[in-house]
């Protein structure tokens, strides 16, 4: 719901959904893999030049995203896939607080 009430804001709605959906499963994955003491996640998104970044900050360091392909069988695993095919770009930052998974989303040529 923040999602969408800040791109409202920002008058960047054409990919809420896209958005909504990149946040909780990029969200879902920092609270259910972090193996830190506290499993607090800071999400940030910003907008410049045409490009939405999301990112998601958690305070591990050791646990990094792994790329899968879960079987047909698996209720699981599907989080990476998903911000794979939704996002133009994304990546994983460390710092010695933790860690970033990030995504991008580009504004269609003709909305800028």
């Amino acid at each position: 719901m923040l999602v969408r009430q800040t791109l409202i804001q920002w008058e960047i709605t054409h990919f809420q959904e896209q958005a909504d959906l990149l946040v909780t499963e990029l969200t879902a994955n920092a609270v259910r893999h972090a193996r830190v003491g506290d499993a607090s996640v800071k999400v940030l998104l910003t907008y410049a030049a045409g490009t939405l970044r999301i990112e998601v900050r958690d305070r591990d360091r050791t646990t990094l995203p792994i790329w899968r392909e879960p079987g047909s069988e698996e209720e699981t695993g599907r989080g990476l896939l998903i911000v794979d095919a939704c996002a133009d770009r994304w990546g994983v930052r460390l710092a010695e607080s933790g860690k970033t998974v990030w995504c991008e989303l580009a504004t269609p040529s003709s909305d800028r």
